[in-house]
C-alpha cells in the first residue's frame, strides 16, 4: 500500500507518517517549499518526501499522477482563528486549491486503472458548524475548510474518487510542540514552581480525543474507503464525552496530585468562541475511541519529565 500525505510536517501528520511506516506501508509525504522536514525526518526516516511550490498550477496534480498512491490522506490546512486581507490567498490556496488538485490527480488514475480505485481522506472541523447543526463557520479558515468539502461528492460520484473528511475535534498527546492548553497545563500542575495561566472564564466544553485514536480513525476512513465498507461522506472523529475547561483543570490536579496554577476568567472568551461542540452526522463506521480522557491525561502525566520531581 501506497500513501501520499500533506500535512506530514504537522503534529497528526507525523504521528500518522510513523504509524504507516510501522505498518509497512510505502509513504510519501507532499511539502511546500518553506516547510522545514527535521522533526518529520527524525521521527519517520523511511519517507520520500516531495517538494511542491503553491503557485505551481496543476503541480499537485502532476504529482498524484507520478506517485500513483492507494491512498490520500491530506491534512495540510493554513489554520487562523482570525484573517488580513493579505492572508485571504495564501488560505484559499492551500485549504481549497491543493485538495481539489489532490482529487483531481486521483480522478485521472482511477481512471487508467483497474480494480480498486485510489481513495481521499481529509480532515475536517467543528469549527464549521453552528448551534443547530447548520454550515456556520467562525473563521474564513472554518469557511475555506467547509468550502473543500463541497467537492468531495463530485469527485465521489462523477469521477470515481471514493473520499470522506473526517471531522476533528480537540486532538491530544505526548510531544505536543503545538502550544495546546493541556501541555501548559500539566506543566503547571507538575512544575515546583508553577507559572500562574491566564484562562478565559473556562465553561467552555470540548471534546478531546487522543492522538493515537485520530491517527486510527484515518487508516480506517482509508480501508473502508477502498473496501466500500463505507461511502463516501462526512464522518465525525469524537469521543462523545464534553468536558469544561474547568473540568479539565481539575482532573488534571487529580492524577497530579497537584492543582494547575489558572486564573479565570483573566482573558475574554474569542469573539468566535465555540461553547459546545455539536455531534453533527454520523461518526466513521468501525471507529471507537479506544483511550478515555482520564487514561490520556495519565499517560501524559506519567511521561512528563517534571512528573519525577
Amino acid at each position: 500500500m501506497r500513501a501520499l500525505i500533506t500535512g506530514a510536517t504537522g503534529y497528526i501528520g507525523t504521528a500518522l507518517a510513523r504509524d504507516l511506516c510501522v505498518g509497512e506501508w510505502e509513504v510519501h509525504a507532499l511539502l511546500r517549499t518553506s516547510s522545514d522536514p527535521a522533526h518529520l525526518n527524525a521521527s519517520v526516516r523511511s519517507i520520500e518526501c516531495h517538494r511542491l511550490a503553491e503557485s505551481e498550477d496543476g503541480a499537485a496534480v502532476a504529482l498524484v499522477e507520478a506517485v500513483r498512491p492507494d491512498c490520500i490522506f491530506h491534512l495540510a490546512s493554513r489554520i487562523q482563528g482570525s484573517h488580513a486581507a493579505t492572508d485571504i490567498r495564501p488560505m484559499l490556496a492551500s485549504n481549497i486549491d491543493l485538495g481539489v488538485e489532490l482529487l483531481e490527480g486521483l480522478a485521472r488514475i482511477n481512471g487508467e486503472r483497474q480494480g480498486t480505485p485510489s481513495v481521499l481522506v481529509t480532515a475536517g472541523t467543528y469549527w464549521a458548524q453552528g448551534a443547530r447543526g447548520e454550515d456556520a463557520p467562525n473563521s474564513l479558515y472554518a469557511a475555506s475548510k467547509r468550502a473543500f468539502e463541497a467537492f468531495l461528492p463530485f469527485y465521489a460520484r462523477h469521477c470515481n474518487v471514493p473520499c470522506c473528511s473526517l471531522l476533528l475535534y480537540d486532538v491530544y498527546g505526548p510531544n505536543d510542540p503545538r502550544g495546546k492548553l493541556i501541555p501548559a497545563l500539566i506543566d503547571s500542575a507538575l512544575a515546583p514552581e508553577g507559572v500562574t495561566l491566564a484562562l478565559s472564564p473556562g465553561d467552555q466544553l470540548l471534546d478531546l480525543v487522543y492522538l493515537d485514536d485520530v491517527v486510527r480513525g484515518f487508516v480506517v476512513a482509508a480501508e473502508g474507503l477502498r473496501s466500500g465498507s463505507i461511502d463516501a461522506g462526512r464522518y465525525r472523529l469524537d469521543t462523545g464525552e464534553r468536558v469544561s475547561i474547568k473540568t479539565l483543570v481539575s482532573a488534571i490536579g487529580t492524577i497530579a496530585g497537584r492543582s494547575p496554577a489558572v486564573e479565570f476568567g483573566a482573558k475574554p472568551y474569542p469573539p468566535n468562541q465555540i461553547m459546545m461542540p455539536l455531534e453533527t452526522g454520523p461518526r466513521l463506521p468501525g471507529w471507537v475511541p479506544a483511550v478515555s480522557l482520564e487514561q490520556g491525561l495519565q499517560i501524559l502525566v506519567s511521561a512528563d519529565p517534571d512528573a519525577s520531581s
